[in-house]
């Protein structure tokens, strides 16, 4: 009956189908039809997460997970698992924390999973995020390894998404650690290989919008390695991007750089 049921949905108003694709993880999970439950529920917690419904999209995610636990363990279930769970770590970051016990355990399954899979290159955001919960959490050697790990094989790869995510978390690392002319020439690097179009969706992957923090990071550079004008440029321009989009998140980030860049100023 639950079957029927999604089958007339779909055939009367397939719209539903993007709108309320809850609605139909219900019936399929019901119906016994696991693998299209997996998908809806999943499709469910991209659409919350989008619209920065975080405890919404966590909990879809969660019944994504629960549902895909039924099916056998094979390199198709483990790449859909390395989906969602990459997903879910990054609606953790904003629900509960960069540090937070929860996004450290998403993306620590996420990596097993990714490596057991070959390290597919559709993945950065992966290690990268990984990096950012060690980060948060101070263990900066640790964030340097995978870092360093990242850079290394997108270099090998020549994978531009993995080289922007690579030099943002290398050069975040390097300015940490007070090295600011090395830390420059990364995020100029990174800057230097984004491409709006094909890297717009790294956003929401990687939980940071990776050009708008390379540009608000590298203007602390700059004005630790004595250029404030250059600094400041570089901090308003990373703010008139992000309000050019569409996000919340990469506004909240670049207006927080634009505030440590105003303080260092004593622009009150």
């Amino acid at each position: 009956m639950h079957a029927e049921i999604a089958e007339a949905l779909a055939t009367s108003t397939p719209e539903l189908l993007d709108s309320q694709p809850e609605l139909f993880a219900q019936h399929y999970a019901e119906a016994g039809l696991i693998e299209k439950s997996v998908a809806s529920w999943a499709m469910a917690g991209r659409r919350s997460a989008a619209r920065s419904a975080m405890a919404e999209a966590a909990a879809q995610f969660q019944k994504a997970l629960n549902q895909l636990a039924v099916l056998p363990d094979n390199p198709d279930r483990q790449r859909t698992e390395l989906e969602i769970r990459s997903a879910f770590g990054a609606v953790f970051q904003t629900l509960k924390g960069h540090a937070a016990p929860e996004t450290g355990d998403a993306y620590q399954r996420a990596r097993e999973l990714w490596e057991e899979l070959g390290s597919p290159s559709e993945f950065p955001h992966v290690p990268f995020a990984q990096s950012v919960y060690h980060v948060f959490r101070s263990e900066i050697s640790r964030s340097q390894l995978l870092a360093e790990d990242l850079l290394r094989l997108s270099r090998e790869r020549n994978d531009a998404a993995g080289l922007v995510l690579g030099h943002l978390a290398v050069g975040r690392d390097l300015l940490f650690a007070g090295r600011f002319a090395a830390a420059r020439s990364h995020f100029e690097e990174g800057l230097a290989v984004y491409d709006p179009l094909s890297h717009r969706s790294l956003v929401h992957h990687a939980g940071v919008h990776p050009h708008i923090t390379s540009r608000a990071l590298l203007g602390i550079v700059v004005f630790c390695l004595g250029f404030p004008d250059q600094a400041l440029a570089q901090s308003n321009a990373a703010i008139v991007d992000a309000e050019s989009l569409a996000h919340p998140l990469p506004l909240a980030a670049s207006l927080r750089f634009g505030t440590r860049q105003a303080w260092r100023r004593r622009s009150v």
